[in-house]
């Protein structure tokens, strides 16, 4: 197992969903939205583990309109404070990915999902390339959106995680240091329920990265051949800086369906990726609420501590 697949794979505690133990005494609606034009279904059933709920045979949801389904459920006192369902088409196919975990602690009219049915990959590609006026360079953004995205166009991705190095993210191609094939991992921990989806946003480095991904400059990071100092490195505010101001809009200015508020922000890097991204939820924490560090590097010019 590589230690960029395990790196990954760390990250996915930042989205998986808990549960534990006792409530009750109200009714909820709970509303199943599927917008597919390519494979609208004519109905869809719920399987569960309460509320009248089971997994052996499902219970028909009442249309409401093309794209939307409900039922009202009845939450008796003393029932478990998590209930666990999943969609089906014609009661036989099955949602694909983890169960709908749905929190009843605190007592609400209505809670809305948005499945898929088909399919298992998710697809990458470069949305533009970006101008930093914090910076004045330009590089690419790369975008990977999750298996549900181009099925049912009705969810709103509610995970968006920012990665550093985004050449090396998806493609041996355009990597240069190996790629991490992340789409692939997050795929098969998709469609295996260990996780939930999340859109990788990757912003490409540039020749500055050494500069860039550190927060404070170094006299003497270097030496030439004759023993001078070679100065460098303390662009990371102005770094982190563009990511907020220009690369989150971004998504938005593009079209793409993602929640860019705090809590659903994550930023992850490796190496010196790593090191700017743990910098990043010091100092950027009023815009980002979850980070990951692989492989954290304090050599060299990062001789500083984090304040």
């Amino acid at each position: 197992m590589s230690a960029a697949f395990v790196c990954l794979l760390s990250v996915l505690l930042l989205f998986v969903q808990a549960s534990s133990s006792n409530v009750g005494g109200y009714k909820f609606t709970l509303k199943v939205v599927y917008q597919n034009p390519a494979k609208q279904p004519s109905s869809l059933s719920l399987r569960g583990d309460g509320l009248g709920l089971s997994w052996d045979k499902g219970i028909q949801l009442t249309r409401l309109t093309s794209t939307s389904w409900s039922t009202v459920l009845d939450v008796p006192a003393g029932s478990p404070s998590v209930l666990q369902v999943k969609p089906l088409i014609q009661d036989s196919i099955w949602s694909i990915g983890s169960n709908f975990y749905v929190s009843l602690t605190t007592p609400f009219s209505s809670v809305t999902i948005y499945p898929w049915f088909y399919s298992t990959s998710g697809q990458y590609s470069i949305i533009g390339n970006l101008y930093s006026p914090q910076l004045n360079n330009t590089r690419s953004i790369i975008v990977y959106t999750p298996p549900s995205y181009y099925e049912n166009l009705a969810k709103i991705q509610s995970n968006v995680l920012i990665m550093h190095d985004g050449q090396n993210l998806f493609n041996a191609s355009t990597s240069y240091a190996g790629a991490w094939y992340c789409d692939k991992t997050v795929n098969t921990e998709v469609v295996q329920g260990n996780m939930e989806e999340v859109v990788i946003v990757g912003v490409y480095n540039t020749p500055d990265r050494l500069d860039e991904y550190t927060y404070s400059y170094d006299p003497c990071y270097d030496t030439t051949i004759r023993g001078d100092c070679i100065g460098g490195g303390g662009k990371g505010d102005l770094y982190l800086d563009f990511l907020v101001e220009n690369v989150i809009p971004f998504l938005t200015k593009k079209g793409l369906r993602v929640e860019t508020s705090r809590e659903n922000l994550g930023i992850l890097g490796s190496s010196l990726g790593g090191l700017i991204s743990c910098y990043a939820v010091i100092h950027e924490a009023q815009y980002l609420a979850r980070q990951d560090v692989c492989h954290r590097h304090f050599g060299g010019i990062l001789r500083t501590s984090i304040p």
